[in-house]
């Protein structure tokens, strides 16, 4: 399938525990079955299609093993999901894909090397009309307390766990996206809502591209999050994307 790097975010709530399960077994789920249609296809590349199946057919195993954990053990944890994977070229001089997929509000965007920047992907807020039609279908309502709520309670419309919330829509089927990495792109970043609430994505590449390298761009980033009066987990991630020659 010519995956080479993954790379995510899990941000909890109501505990950490779905969040530590998604980290412990979404690879695995996703490697097996990126390993079982390569496999089906006499170990040839995977079509996108075939791709964002096998990406979607993983969340959703990771999320219905957590969810009979969860059951079994009273565990109401939820988390948000951010996954970023760089895919091999499929043909010599073929330019690198990016596959980005969601749950919730922690957002992957692109620093380019001129400065701009852009989001890869669309935070799960239930007030997003998709996200509250795709709720109130399901049975569920959206509910304005301090900022609005799937049945009052969740500030987000899509995650991990939540299993006293599952039956009104709140789904751990992710939103896929792939896109091409073009000559511009410099540096990857996943973080947390922590972040983006405070940080736009301009400030973002400006941030990014002062530091000296990845590890103190994303400290960088926690850091202006900090003072900038952030009070929610602040966690990023910072990926170089800049071949070598």
């Amino acid at each position: 399938a010519g995956l080479t790097h993954f790379f995510a975010v899990f941000d909890g709530h109501g505990g950490k525990r779905a969040a530590a399960w998604a980290q412990a077994h979404l690879l695995r789920k996703l490697k097996d079955r990126i390993v079982l249609r390569a496999g089906a296809l006499g170990g040839g590349m995977l079509s996108e299609d075939e791709l964002r199946s096998a990406c979607i057919e993983a969340w959703l195993s990771t999320d219905a093993d957590f969810l009979k954990h969860a059951v079994q053990n009273a565990i109401p944890d939820g988390s948000t999901g951010i996954v970023c994977m760089i895919l091999n070229p499929s043909a010599l001089g073929a330019p690198r894909r990016l596959l980005v997929a969601n749950v919730g509000d922690s957002r992957a965007a692109m620093v380019h090397s001129d400065g701009t920047a852009r989001p890869l992907s669309d935070d799960h807020k239930p007030n997003r009309l998709d996200e509250k039609l795709r709720i109130e279908a399901a049975g569920g309502h959206v509910i304005f307390a301090g900022c609005w709520r799937v049945q009052g309670d969740l500030a987000v419309s899509r995650a991990f766990g939540d299993c006293h919330l599952k039956r009104f829509g709140v789904s751990a089927e992710p939103e896929i996206s792939l896109i091409e990495i073009g000559p511009l792109d410099a540096f990857l970043v996943l973080a947390s809502d922590g972040l983006w609430d405070v940080v736009a994505e301009a400030q973002c590449a400006k941030t990014v591209l002062r530091a000296q390298d990845t590890v103190s761009a994303a400290a960088a980033l926690c850091d202006l999050a900090s003072d900038r009066g952030s009070m929610d987990n602040i966690t990023a991630l910072v990926v170089d994307l800049r071949e070598r020659q």
